[in-house]
């Protein structure tokens, strides 16, 4: 025999050994490959999501700033005119009992029970 056939075999077991090691090799490693790419597909669904809802609660929270400032406006014009009214509503008081008083005789002051009659002295300033 011009060459040795069991050496040829050898040689070629070894190239089928190294290749399997190394394709083996080359598979887990685009196993792996393929495993983080899921992972980071999962992560990034994830990231979408929570920003989603970040998004919506931060709309949430932007329009209950908008309607607490807006109600404590109407709140501030409200006490604003309450303060008015009491104030209007307390100067025709004083006025109508001053008026009363001056136009009352000796002899209505007298029936006065003696509490009224210090309310309105008060008021009128005595």
């Amino acid at each position: 025999m011009p060459f040795n056939l069991s050496a040829l075999a050898g040689k070629l077991i070894g190239i089928a050994v190294l290749v399997a090691i190394v394709g083996g090799i080359l598979l887990a490693q685009h196993l792996k490959i393929n495993a983080q790419a899921r992972v980071i597909a999962e992560q990034r669904v994830q990231v979408l999501t929570l920003k989603v809802a970040n998004d919506h609660f931060s709309a949430t929270l932007d329009q209950l700033t908008r309607d607490l400032s807006e109600f404590e406006k109407r709140a501030a014009v409200a006490e604003a005119d309450k303060k008015r009214v009491e104030a209007v509503a307390a100067t025709k008081l004083q006025a109508t009992i001053k008026r009363l008083s001056d136009n009352a005789t000796p002899d209505d002051n007298a029936r006065v029970t003696p509490a009224l009659g210090d309310a309105l002295r008060s008021v009128r300033g005595q």
